[in-house]
């Protein structure tokens, strides 16, 4: 038997890496299935879409989050004036915040499920360790 002495910076990234690694065995199709038992507005994902209600989101080109269709960030898209279609985009963005934290609080999972929108519209599902 050999003993092995850490520091606790060695333990520390033995850990995440552990943790980064659980991560990866969960895709954003079983995130979204999660999602869809909290609400039928999670429509099931169908390559390449992920739908909620009436917006489409895909996967990112480095996979690490589901972003918003360019088509589906123009609040006229919403409404024939500008300000009631950023009202219909803000009502989903609170919608999906709201089911989010409720997926963290319902599911246990080595990371948290984030979800934002910025002053552009762009709305993205990502996730934080």
């Amino acid at each position: 038997m050999k003993i092995i002495r850490l520091t606790e910076s060695d333990l520390t990234r033995i850990v995440k890496r552990l943790i980064n690694e659980n991560f990866k065995e969960v895709s954003w199709e079983d995130i979204w299935f999660k999602l869809r038992r909290l609400s039928q507005s999670f429509h099931f994902p169908e390559d390449p879409d992920y739908s909620f209600g009436g917006l489409d989101f895909i996967v990112s080109q480095d996979g690490e989050s589901l972003e918003l269709l360019d088509i589906y960030k123009d609040p006229y898209m919403w409404r024939d004036e500008y300000d009631k279609g950023v009202d219909v985009l803000n009502r989903y963005s609170d919608k999906i915040s709201n089911f989010v934290d409720e997926f963290n609080l319902k599911y246990d999972h080595p990371f948290t499920l984030m979800f934002k929108m910025d002053s552009k519209y762009n709305m993205k599902f990502y996730t934080e360790n």
